[in-house]
């Protein structure tokens, strides 16, 4: 859906603009999913399950990878959140957040033995239509952790930032 223009100051909002600005503001373009099992990570970068559909009414899930579709590039919010468990207490799991294979967002999560610690991380891409994106991990040493995707939600917010 192409973003509408602004109106004319004085005149009449018509029917159109007003329900696109209606569902880009209320309903925006965009899915929430977790992981369906938890995946043994090695030192070596292992791809995380995306399978659980919460809210995809789009049908942006498949093949454990999340795909903006035709017509939905522009700026988008994500909420990630990741569980490890059954790690070496005192290693780190590295989890990256991937667009078309490259790594956009990187964060640690300590481990702590047979203790489950999950860790979140938001922000914003710029994301162009049929750009796919999907979720790795690995330790940094010890025992093989367990990690998991609890939820990863990603939503439009708009075409790019405006004054």
């Amino acid at each position: 859906m192409p973003d509408p223009t602004r109106p004319v100051s004085g005149g009449p909002v018509a029917s159109e603009w007003g329900q696109a600005v209606h569902d880009a503001t209320f309903t925006p373009r965009g899915t929430r999913v977790a992981g369906g099992a938890t995946v043994s990570v090695g030192t070596t970068f292992a791809q995380l399950q995306l399978n659980t559909a919460v809210d995809d009414p789009g049908g942006w899930l498949a093949g454990d990878a999340i795909t903006i579709p035709s017509g939905g590039a522009g700026l988008y919010e994500y909420w990630l959140v990741v569980r490890t468990d059954n790690g070496e207490a005192d290693e780190r799991t590295r989890v990256q957040l991937r667009v078309n294979g490259g790594n956009v967002g990187s964060f640690f999560i300590d481990q702590d033995g047979a203790t489950s610690i999950q860790e979140q991380r938001s922000g914003l891409l710029n994301l162009d239509a049929l750009d796919v994106i999907t979720v790795y991990a690995a330790k940094t040493g010890g025992l093989s952790p367990d990690v998991d995707v609890l939820s990863l939600a990603i939503l439009r917010r708009g075409t790019e930032v405006g004054a």
